[in-house]
């Protein structure tokens, strides 16, 4: 894999490491059986995640087994930490309230109804005569929240809140009409959403939850909920890391915060979550469940034992999600900015890609120019099969056709210069050796400087004379 040195910003001691980290990666994360092959023969999906951090030494590049985050904890959350063997719980939605101009809207509206106002279904009934003064509290609630703790009002007020300037109707959204059960008017929808959700954390510590991953926001008085109830909270989690953290847990995006019976199916389980340091940065550590326990020998190797053994029979389903997935791995190398290491990163994955690609297509081609070769020949039958058009067709299309065509040539005549600048002198042969390439026009370019055994000539090559490469 060919990356740019001026992009990447790599020494050669720098890419020698980062070509052993990646097959060392590979080989880790590569399946020992053929119960993780894809579907249709194809090569398995390998678990390799790659983090570039900008201003990271060679010294501190490292691979690790398990899924690393590059989110700090909270100085809150360090009491949690590290944590063993515990049941994980990922949201893909939000796990907060709605904005404060949403949450709710109250005015009180004083005024008599007017007398064609009928009496609300199921409110007394009462003459018109009777009716008073009533005081209204009209709430604009968002959609989806909770109104368990008011009820409706009963008295014929329907038509007292359109006889006030601001009435409900020029709110938008939906304009309810809610009595407080004390009288006190305290009631909001902000309140009952937080408890709702306050509600939640108690119900996944009831199950044993001990981590709360979420991909939006988690609302303060619900991080401290869930730190009251022993559990750890995970907020603004990237796509990528929430789908890594699912991947080596087993776990399944829970999309919904009221509690469900399915919600113990959709749980996942690892092996510890500790804090991992690299360079000035701090992260989390995520190991799956499947990690190596302590020796016998330990103190609290049997109740480890113990309680991996109990939360692989609480999550069956976690377990064997994650068992499927294979073994994950973190790769964490760094570069001098922002955007080497996103050119490190993408050089690296694509290299994993390379590897992974060779499980399905076992074939390679030797090194020292031999593939620029093989590139170029490809080229030139490229071009040759768009010159078999003939000459048919307009003379714009024609003109089209060659301009690609000198594209093509331009191309392979690169590539050929490049092969013969790497390749070693012994394989540099004169045409009537045989080769695996040939071009048989004798303008093509030659570097200047070679004869046909790659020593070095007092003049320049003649142009009726091409070098052919062999491909032995």
């Amino acid at each position: 894999v060919i990356g740019s040195k001026p992009a990447t910003g790599l020494s050669a001691a720098d890419v020698e490491l980062a070509s052993v980290m990646c097959v060392q990666s590979f080989l880790t994360a590569l399946p020992d059986s053929s119960s993780q092959a894809r579907p249709g023969g194809r090569a398995p999906r390998l678990g390799v995640r790659v983090l570039a951090v900008p201003g990271l030494g060679r010294d501190d590049w490292s691979m690790v087994q398990g899924v690393l985050l590059d989110t700090a904890p909270k100085a809150a959350m360090a009491s949690q930490l590290p944590m063993g063997p515990c049941l994980v719980a990922v949201f893909d939605v939000s796990l907060d309230v709605g904005p404060a101009t949403a949450q709710d809207t109250a005015h009180s509206l004083v005024g008599p109804p007017p007398s064609s106002t009928q009496p609300l279904q199921g409110s007394s009934s009462r003459s018109q005569t009777d009716q008073q003064p009533t005081s209204v509290t009209v709430l604009q609630a968002p959609g989806g929240s909770s109104s368990q703790n008011a009820t409706a009002a009963t008295s014929s007020i329907s038509a007292a809140a359109g006889r006030v300037p601001g009435k409900a109707a020029g709110y938008g959204g939906a304009a309810l009409v809610f009595e407080s059960r004390d009288g006190s008017g305290a009631w909001s929808v902000g309140a009952a959403e937080l408890a709702v959700l306050c509600d939640t954390m108690a119900t996944l510590a009831s199950m044993g939850v001990k981590v709360v991953a979420c991909q939006k926001v988690i609302h303060e008085e619900v991080q401290a909920a869930a730190l009251k109830l022993g559990m750890l909270p995970l907020q603004r989690l990237s796509a990528a890391h929430a789908a890594a953290l699912c991947t080596v847990s087993g776990a399944t995006p829970l999309s919904s915060p009221q509690p469900s019976p399915g919600w113990r199916q959709q749980l996942g389980v690892v092996g510890s979550i500790a804090t991992q340091k690299w360079g000035h940065r701090q992260g989390l550590l995520i190991s799956p469940l499947s990690t190596p326990l302590p020796p016998p020998a330990a103190p609290s190797s049997a109740s480890a034992a113990a309680s991996v053994a109990a939360l692989a029979r609480a999550a069956p389903h976690a377990a064997a999600r994650a068992a499927a997935a294979g073994t994950q791995v973190s790769l964490l190398v760094g570069a001098s900015s922002d955007t080497c290491c996103d050119e490190l990163k993408s050089v690296v994955e694509s290299a994993l890609k390379v590897l992974v690609g060779a499980l399905g297509a076992p074939w390679a081609v030797p090194g020292g120019g031999a593939c620029e070769a093989m590139v170029a020949r490809h080229l030139r039958k490229q071009a040759a099969g768009i010159m078999r058009g003939g000459n048919t067709g307009s003379g714009r299309q024609t003109r089209t056709r060659a301009v690609e065509v000198g594209a093509y040539e331009a191309l392979a005549r690169a590539l050929e210069q490049a092969a013969l600048a790497l390749m070693p002198a012994e394989l540099l042969v004169p045409d009537a050796a045989g080769c695996s390439y040939s071009n048989t026009s004798s303008s093509r370019d030659v570097p200047q400087g070679l004869d046909a055994q790659g020593q070095a000539q007092a003049g320049p090559s003649s142009s009726s004379s091409s070098t052919e490469v062999s491909s032995q």
